[in-house]
């Protein structure tokens, strides 16, 4: 398989920015819970 670099390592900076996004997300849903968890 033939690698287009430029065109690599632009899919892996949107894999990133995904990955980023998608781990703010969860912290931001696991701090909910916990705070639900102390409000009980």
């Amino acid at each position: 398989m033939v690698v287009d670099t430029p065109n690599y390592s632009h899919q892996i900076d949107i894999l990133k920015v995904k990955i980023k996004k998608l781990t703010a997300s969860h912290n931001e849903f696991l701090s909910g819970m916990e705070i639900r968890e102390k409000e009980k």
